[in-house]
């Protein structure tokens, strides 16, 4: 079994053309939330959050409909904030290193969620992540945070930079 190929939510994530992949969301860490995988390229963190919320139940795909559709304090973006935010706080507290850029992707597979309510979700995603970390002078490390997006399987898939790294999604979902 190759140890850069990972499987999460039904779906099957394939990072064996990167420098380094691990799988960081460890339980009870610490207090601490994660990011689901951080991937390394030469020049580049990507810090990956899996979703899948169309494999769950009829009822509980509603009840994210809400969720993600809330306009202001909206407790998935929080959420996701936190994960990055905490991300690098055990980065930081494990001395690894910041001379990368990062990105942050969500990868959310749910069907019943468009491109529109999507690309909203986006352009309030940067509100919840701490972006002056990498321009605040007071700092004597920054993280350099480039690149943030939602992308569904198949925005991840046709990427131009991301697609060297495909996911499939497993079964019937």
């Amino acid at each position: 079994m190759n140890d850069k190929i990972y499987y999460e939510s039904n779906l099957c994530l394939d990072f064996t053309k990167s420098r380094l992949a691990k799988k960081v969301d460890k339980k009870g860490f610490g207090g601490l939330s994660s990011v689901d995988f951080i991937v390394e390229t030469e020049n580049k963190s990507i810090f990956i959050e899996v979703k899948n919320i169309s494999s769950g139940e009829e009822e509980q795909q509603k009840e994210w409909i809400n969720e993600l559709s809330k306009p202001k304090q909206n407790p998935f973006l929080f959420k996701m904030g936190v994960k990055f935010k905490d991300t690098i706080l055990k980065k930081w507290a494990m001395n690894e290193d910041y001379d990368k850029e990062i990105h942050y992707i969500v990868i959310l597979k749910f069907d019943k969620f468009n491109v529109s309510q999507r690309y909203k979700l986006w352009k309030e995603f940067h509100s919840y992540l701490p972006l002056c970390l990498r321009t605040n002078p007071d700092f004597k490390r920054k993280v350099t945070l480039t690149r943030w997006k939602i992308y569904n399987v198949e925005e991840w898939n046709n990427d131009t930079y991301y697609r060297k790294f495909p996911i499939r999604v497993l079964g019937h979902v």
